[in-house]
């Protein structure tokens, strides 16, 4: 464990870079949509879960959500709609587990 606190504080601890990166601005601004998530975003994003992985905090699997995927969008629209617009994410979600 001293050894890991050794290395991390040399590797966290570093003097500020003396040379500052010059990032010019962007030449047109990006059109990108910040509204709440939309059901075919959150189709995509259920299809891509991958199978035969452990559950997460809510122990719901992702072949759960994928059996009846018009579902799982009618609630995760809901929800996430209502997340979105009160700016406050549920606590366990910012919890993972290591398996």
């Amino acid at each position: 464990m001293n050894r890991w606190k050794e290395h991390f504080e040399q590797l966290l601890n570093q003097p500020e870079p003396t040379i500052r990166p010059v990032i010019p601005a962007a030449h047109t601004d990006l059109h990108i949509d910040t509204g709440p998530p939309t059901r075919s975003e959150i189709n995509k994003a259920i299809g891509m879960l991958n199978n035969g992985k452990a559950a997460g905090p809510d122990r719901i699997p992702a072949e759960i959500l994928k059996a009846d995927l018009i579902t799982s969008v009618d609630m995760l629209q809901a929800l996430l709609k209502r997340i979105w617009q009160e700016e406050e994410m549920p606590r366990e979600w910012k919890e993972g587990h290591i398996v």
